[in-house]
């Protein structure tokens, strides 16, 4: 895994090479921004790298918590009680 640590305006951020994309056959980079100093930029960098390497690291997602619940719910139907189920889908975090 390699990566690099550059000055992007008043913060700093570190790139990774995370792999080759199968379709272009290009480099797939990602971009992890907002640190104050080259030191912090370089710890984080360093502790990804390990989580990927060790298989830990999840990837941010931009999706709504509250999509992402009413999908969570949806999946374990079958393994909840009707009841539970119910009551559930009555908290505001799953109504859309």
């Amino acid at each position: 895994m390699r990566g690099h640590i550059r000055k992007r305006g008043n913060k700093w951020c570190f790139v990774l090479d995370v792999g080759i994309d199968e379709e272009t056959g290009k480099r797939k980079q990602k971009w992890f921004s907002g640190y104050r100093t080259s030191k912090e930029a370089e710890r984080a960098m360093i502790a990804t790298i390990k989580e990927i390497n060790e298989g830990t690291f999840i990837e941010p997602s931009k999706e709504k918590l509250g999509d992402y619940m009413i999908k969570w719910l949806n999946e374990r139907k079958d393994s909840l009680r009707e009841t539970t189920y119910t009551n559930y889908r009555h908290y505001p975090e799953f109504r859309k």
